[in-house]
């Protein structure tokens, strides 16, 4: 799979992405759109005002040359195991 095709497939998915670093934390990255040699990329932050309970809302919008993409990733994911005892009685 080429590179190009990876990054249209997350968007195609609508798959939140770190890109370079950007996107973590409270900020959603998501790509927008894929172009030839660039991608649209937009950090969404949502942040709730604690005494009206409203939603605000700040978008950025980041033209990121594909060439100038040095790291990608999913973002860390959490999975809880549970252990089977029953393997420790025997």
């Amino acid at each position: 799979m080429k590179f190009k095709d990876l990054l249209t497939k997350y968007k195609d998915d609508k798959k939140r992405v770190l890109i370079n670093g950007l996107g973590s934390g409270e900020a959603r990255g998501l790509i927008i759109e894929v172009q030839e040699d660039y991608i649209v990329y937009e950090l969404l932050q949502i942040k709730k005002e604690k005494n009206s309970g409203k939603e605000k809302q700040n978008r950025e919008l980041k033209y990121i040359p594909i060439s100038n993409i040095f790291d990608l990733s999913e973002g860390e994911k959490e999975t809880e195991k549970t252990t089977d005892l029953t393997a420790f009685n025997k």
